[in-house]
């Protein structure tokens, strides 16, 4: 039997964490002895996590992530509590990291003393990519015979430093990347690293969505509306203040449109308060985080995924497989997976453009549904080989 080992933030409803929860249950339990590390051993996604999985927590990192989100807050939190030497050798490791352009040196003093369970691996993998304390960490503490880096986002548009991601991913034997068009965009960053990138797509499984869709009926439509649904974290940059500025004009041009926006997030309370603003507040429905977003793209008369960037987005390829009409802000993730779909849109990052998009979208049939999972269980185990 292989061993494997899977590091991620935390297990909280989203598309990564989703995506991880496909990738653990497509394992067979029979060929791999599967670990999964967590920074935060929590979130709505763990219940999903097979029972075979053995989860753990990254003591170190979980010690000081409040410092590694926030090294101001933290340094003051720790003078504060009396624990002055331990933050003035953080704020100073720190520092000097960032002097260097690098976190992965404040990384490596953080996880000093932790190994990944005292064994060696055959496979290691840093799912959340790219990460920097996740990615060090995979990279610097964990033994293992073969390391993947899993790319989920478009790496023009984050925030890690470019020289972490070539310090880390350059001691990988292999770069996933969701989509292809991410992966052009990895290439052309990190030329030097282009050689061990390939695409692997989330796993998406029809069979388990379309029977999830029939467990519920979230709401009910009336004649002459038009539901258009949103499934993903309440955040910047996913958007929603985008969509909501969209709704506000299409109700102005007297579209009878009603907004679901299901999902939780930090930007929740502002985005109540911009549709009250907008005068949109009974148009826009915030269902909160569940773990069943599919009855609501069942019932949609029309998906829109109004995200400033994505590298993949998942729940795209889920609303596809009720044969929805998708509406996209044209990001990586959306331009790939939505090239040749029939009754899918890629619009500008602006209200007006997805306000028209919405309009063009509103005619559009369903289109055909998807007919497999976009990897089989056997190619994944075979890839991770």
């Amino acid at each position: 039997m292989k061993t494997i080992l899977f590091v991620a933030t935390s297990m909280n409803v989203g598309g990564v964490e989703k995506a991880l929860t496909g990738v653990l249950n497509a394992l067979d339990p029979e060929e791999w002895d599967i670990y999964l590390d967590l920074i935060y051993p929590e979130g709505g996604f763990l219940s999903a996590v097979p029972p075979n999985v053995k989860t753990g927590c990254i003591e170190s990192l979980n010690r000081h992530g409040y410092f590694c989100q926030h090294p101001m807050k933290g340094f003051l939190r720790y003078m504060k509590d009396g624990k002055w030497i331990t933050g003035i050798r953080l704020m100073w490791h720190y520092a000097l990291a960032k002097q260097r352009g690098s976190l992965n040196g404040f990384s490596r003093h953080i996880t000093r003393n932790e190994r990944a369970h005292d064994m060696e691996f055959d496979v290691a993998v840093s799912f959340h990519g790219p990460g920097e304390y996740l990615d060090s960490y995979v990279a610097d503490r964990v033994r293992a015979r073969r390391k993947i880096g899993w790319i989920h986002f478009d790496v023009s548009r984050c925030y890690i430093k470019p020289r972490s991601i070539l310090e880390s991913y350059s001691r990988f034997d292999s770069i996933f990347v969701v989509s292809e068009e991410g992966k052009r965009v990895f290439d052309r960053m990190f030329p030097s690293l282009a050689g061990r990138t390939e695409v692997m797509p989330n796993i998406v499984s029809r069979r388990t969505i379309e029977r999830m869709a029939e467990e519920e009926t979230p709401f009910n439509k009336k004649t002459g509306e038009i539901h258009i649904v949103t499934v993903g974290r309440l955040s910047d940059e996913k958007g929603q203040d985008l969509a909501l500025e969209a709704l506000a004009l299409l109700r102005e041009k007297g579209e009878n449109v009603i907004w679901h926006f299901v999902g939780g997030g930090p930007a929740a309370e502002k985005l109540r308060g911009l549709a009250e603003r907008l005068g949109v507040g009974n148009a826009a429905v915030f269902h909160g985080v569940t773990l069943n977003p599919y009855a609501y793209m069942r019932l949609a008369d029309i998906y829109m995924q109004p995200s400033r960037h994505e590298g993949y987005g998942i729940t795209i390829q889920e609303a596809l497989t009720f044969g929805v009409p998708v509406v996209s802000t044209d990001t990586t993730g959306g331009r790939d997976q939505l090239a040749g779909v029939g009754n899918a849109i890629l619009t500008d990052f602006t209200p007006a453009a997805i306000a028209d998009g919405i309009i063009r979208a509103r005619s559009m049939p369903r289109g055909p549904h998807l007919t497999a999972d976009t990897i089989s269980s056997s190619e994944l185990s075979e890839r991770l080989s």
